[in-house]
């Protein structure tokens, strides 16, 4: 299953690389995704710690509200 794959797989900190190959670059936007999938598919605890991981290091505290740093548009 496909939600198996990225638990096993997402970093430690929960937030995607870009690509999944490229450990450079953070997607936060695919991360955010993953995780409203995982709450769909009821994996609550790691889909917890995805939108705590997204929210305490990515948030971006400006006049947007509600907006994430590092999100790809590739």
């Amino acid at each position: 299953m496909t939600s198996e794959w990225w638990i096993k797989n997402v970093p430690k900190d929960y937030i995607a690389y870009w690509n999944l190959n490229n450990k450079t670059i953070k997607d936060t936007s695919a991360t955010a995704i993953a995780a409203l999938s995982l709450l769909k598919l009821s994996y609550w605890e790691f889909a917890k710690n995805t939108i705590e991981s997204l929210v305490e290091n990515y948030l971006i505290n400006s006049k947007i509200p509600r907006a994430l740093t590092n999100v790809c548009y590739f």
